[in-house]
This record gives C-alpha cells, sequence and structure tokens, in this order.
C-alpha cells in the first residue's frame, strides 16, 4: 500500500494507527522472536499509553462509521 504522508489529515493517520495497533494485539499469540519478558512488558505498556491517548484525540470508531457519508 502507497501511503502520500502530505495529503493524509492527522485525525485520520490516528485513525489508521489505532486500527494497526487493534490487529497487531489481536494476533500477538504466535511469537517469531524469544523476547525478555521485562522487554515485552515494557512495549506492551507504551503500546496501552499510546492507545488510550489516540482514544483521547479521537472519536470512538460508531462515530466514524455512523458519518461516513458526510462530506
Amino acid at each position: 500500500m502507497i501511503i502520500n504522508p502530505l495529503k493524509i489529515k492527522s485525525e485520520a493517520i490516528l485513525l489508521f494507527c489505532r486500527d494497526l495497533i487493534d490487529s497487531y494485539k489481536g494476533s500477538s499469540s504466535d511469537e517469531l522472536f524469544q523476547i525478555d519478558p521485562e522487554i515485552k512488558k515494557y512495549i506492551d505498556e507504551q503500546i496501552e499509553q499510546l492507545t488510550r491517548a489516540i482514544n483521547i484525540a479521537c472519536q470512538p470508531i460508531d462515530y466514524y462509521n455512523r458519518n461516513q457519508r458526510v462530506t
């Protein structure tokens, strides 16, 4: 997928990041690398903080689904 970052608004980038984080959260059961549990815990905590910050800045997903036809 080719994304032109100059044509994307900041809210769209945040929504894309939130969707990407959510998709990777569900598929983390298959470990490809041996990672120290402390490092994994730190990464999970940072991702959780990032997700909370994105959720504060953006509306819930249902809001965007209801208003997708409004331009």
